[in-house]
């Protein structure tokens, strides 16, 4: 190495220093894979011929520090050092010099400059194709002791590779970078393919070891779209049997960045005839496009009613579902009850009016009740009075109201009447049968 260093110091006309760094700087421009002392040709341009083969092991005197006997007794044994493998290792180191080529690299003046670059790789995460990923940086640093030229013939930042067009890069650097200067280099993921996808970051200057490079890398995900949905479940309330409910329409919207393409919409489910959908989403969505569905419920028999919607698409979690239920009731019925059904008047003077007694009606039913006409029949209907009492309204499910009757006989002995009431309920009209005696 002394001799290798003068060869050096006379080439550069000046002492170099420690060497190590730009040892392995050359180490780092070179091919190990064309560089394998086995096979490697004289004109080559390695700078080490690579030992990749073998290791250090040597002799030891048995119970020494390391040293591993093969059978019991044995007097003497190994010291097993480290194997040899591609590019640098602890057994060789870089491998053996190859003279010339590392004088004729080596820089001619200590003063020039020396690029360093951080981070050396770049790795970006999966990405749709065609959508460009968050960006990423390099900062160039001139370490050097002059200034950094980057727009000579041959030189510049480019990205270069197998899959150069899925990468792009802008720069702060200008055509030179002053000693002690850094700038910065910005770059841009948009991968043009599906697949793992590498390139370099090329940075060819004026400094030592050009051209650097920044390892790229990053994976392309093929555009796919995503399904959202404005609601995944709906519940209709009960409904009679045989008329229909409509739920407010749901909206589908391709919400990923491929085109949502639309095999089927049905309804399905142990009450699948219950339920029904119409559509205008037809069979493809552009992404960030969307269409409506409205869900109609109709039951066919009475009680819980269940169903799903499913949309049958090229999207994840395909089928996309919608919870479908209801209930189903019979028609809304009106019955009602009249207590007493007689009334009878005591004894009352010719010409006076008794008390008024009243008859209570009950809707027993599950719609509104409502009279509609009251009316008296018999021999002796000019003795009886009637009014609707509070049964002027429609009386709601479950209320009650009541008609009032009085007695005002026009002549003396028995007198009788029958109370006919006329309304929307079943068995109308109603009978109440009224007697009282004049006096």
């Amino acid at each position: 190495m002394a001799g290798v260093m003068a060869l050096i110091n006379q080439k550069s006309a000046a002492a170099q220093g420690n060497p190590n760094k730009l040892l392995y700087t050359l180490a780092a421009e070179q091919s190990w894979a064309s560089c394998s002392a086995k096979t490697v040709k004289a004109t080559s341009n390695c700078v080490f011929n690579d030992i990749n083969s073998g290791g250090n092991a040597m002799p030891c005197v048995s119970g020494s520090p390391y040293c591993t006997t093969l059978y019991s007794g044995d007097p003497a044994g190994i010291l097993p050092g480290y194997s040899a493998n591609v590019g640098y290792d602890a057994a060789t180191g870089l491998g053996s010099l190859n003279v010339a080529n590392v004088v004729n690299l080596w820089p001619t003046s200590t003063n020039s400059p020396v690029v360093s670059l951080a981070p050396t790789n770049l790795s970006y995460a999966a990405t749709t194709v065609a959508i460009a990923a968050p960006t990423q940086s390099v900062t160039l640093k001139n370490t050097g002791k002059s200034a950094l030229t980057l727009n000579g013939t041959g030189q510049g930042i480019s990205i270069t590779g197998a899959n150069s067009t899925s990468f792009s890069q802008n720069n702060t650097c200008g055509a030179s970078v002053a000693a002690g200067s850094s700038c910065v280099i910005t770059v841009t993921f948009k991968p043009a393919a599906a697949g793992a996808l590498v390139a370099s970051l090329r940075v060819a200057d004026n400094a030592f070891g050009s051209p650097q490079s920044v390892g790229l890398a990053g994976t392309g995900t093929a555009a796919a779209p995503v399904v959202t949905l404005s609601a995944t479940a709906l519940t209709f309330g009960s409904t009679i049997v045989g008329s229909s409910n409509t739920a407010p329409a749901v909206t589908l919207t391709n919400s990923g960045s491929g085109t949502l393409t639309i095999s089927s919409i049905a309804i399905t489910g142990t009450n699948a005839g219950s339920f029904s959908q119409t559509n205008n989403c037809g069979s493809s969505i552009a992404k960030g496009a969307s269409c409506s569905i409205t869900l109609t419920f109709k039951p066919l028999a009475v009680g819980a009613l269940t169903a799903s919607l499913g949309v049958t698409d090229n999207a994840a979690g395909s089928p996309q579902k919608i919870s479908l239920s209801g209930t189903g009731a019979t028609a809304a019925s009106t019955t009602a009850t009249y207590s007493p059904t007689s009334l009878t008047f005591a004894a009352t003077n010719v010409g006076t009016t008794s008390t008024a007694q009243t008859v209570t009606l009950k809707n027993t039913g599950t719609a509104a009740l409502s009279v509609t006409s009251i009316g008296l029949a018999g021999a002796n209907i000019t003795s009886f009075n009637a009014s609707f009492g509070t049964c002027t309204a429609p009386v709601p499910a479950g209320s009650t109201c009541q008609l009032s009757i009085s007695f005002a006989p026009s002549a003396k002995g028995a007198a009788s009447a029958t109370l006919s009431i006329t309304d929307n309920a079943t068995g109308s009209p109603q009978k109440i049968t009224l007697s009282g005696t004049g006096q």
